[in-house]
């Protein structure tokens, strides 16, 4: 669609209505709020590259309620672009899609990235975690490592997403299915 397209909760979980939309000219997914002030959301999207979406890079805006910012204007909304990020990451990389929303873990900031292969998509985890003003890997969590209730270990076969709270972890993972 080219468009960033911010949604309203009518009713949880399963009612939501659109509230606004913003073309941007680019097809965006897996969009994450990165911070979060009085005022305004910092959003970061990864952008697929049209003919491969194994292949991304990031894209930065800022969304607030309308009173001052210059942007497209929706909904009330506003939404600019963070031109001085976006032109430093102007380069297609493979596979280091968003992969779920930033956590908390022992006083860091930690956003989880899926990694795809040139045949393969969301073959295992990347997390990385702020150092200064870059970003640097954490860790990486892979199929053949991680050990999920009620499924064998050898039949997982990639990592899609990672979600979590205080209480709960949420793995979105790919696994072979055995036919009985």
């Amino acid at each position: 669609t080219n468009a960033l397209i911010l949604y309203r909760c009518v009713e949880f979980p399963g009612k939501w209505e659109q509230a606004a939309r913003f073309p941007v000219g680019r097809p965006l997914c897996d969009t994450i709020v990165m911070e979060r002030t009085g005022t305004e959301l910092t959003l970061l999207c990864s952008e697929i590259k049209p003919e491969n979406g194994l292949y991304t890079r990031y894209r930065r805006y800022f969304l607030g309620k309308n009173g001052g910012a210059e942007g497209e204007t929706a909904g009330g909304f506003t939404l600019t672009e963070d031109e001085p990020f976006n032109l430093q990451h102007r380069e297609y990389g493979l596979g280091n899609r968003n992969a779920g929303p930033l956590f908390r873990r022992n006083g860091q900031t930690v956003r989880p990235a899926q990694v795809s292969t040139r045949v393969d998509y969301g073959v295992y985890l990347q997390f990385w975690t702020r150092r200064g003003a870059s970003e640097v890997p954490l860790c990486a969590a892979m199929p053949q490592n991680l050990t999920i209730t009620g499924l064998d270990p050898q039949d997982l076969i990639g990592i899609h997403t990672y979600c979590r709270d205080d209480k709960v972890e949420v793995i979105d993972a790919r696994y072979l299915r055995k036919v009985r």
